[in-house]
């Protein structure tokens, strides 16, 4: 499923804004559209706890892995994506993603070693 559209919703109590939902809705292709619930959070900024921490780090993980076992083929891995995207703050796919593309840098650079360019002749 390739996903063309991405909505993130987040809904307000009728209480006030001391308590939060975000939805995350992906609308694909072929329109199908699937809601993510993704994380409750209060207007007073308080990191995740324990168990959405743990969350999103093994729907990250499971998207790497993803991406590993299909050579990086993207719209193989894009349900886990789609997870990875409603179970993590955005800040951190962010800088996950960030993290990853480093990652795969370092190792290439480790593996193949580093060759700087050649200065061009001047005429």
């Amino acid at each position: 499923m390739e996903i063309v559209h991405r909505l993130d919703l987040l809904l307000i109590s009728a209480s006030g804004p001391s308590l939060m939902r975000k939805y995350s809705l992906f609308c694909a292709k072929n329109g199908q559209v699937t809601i993510h619930p993704s994380y409750t959070y209060s207007s007073i900024m308080t990191a995740p706890t324990a168990k959405e921490r743990k969350a999103c780090w093994d729907s990250r993980d499971k998207y790497w892995q993803c991406l590993e076992d299909y050579k990086e083929d993207v719209a193989k891995c894009q349900q886990l994506r789609q997870s990875f995207e409603s179970l993590c703050p955005r800040q951190w796919t962010k800088y996950f993603d960030k993290r990853r593309d480093y990652l795969k840098f370092k190792e290439e650079m480790e593996n193949k070693g580093f060759e700087p360019a050649k200065p061009s002749e001047k005429t």
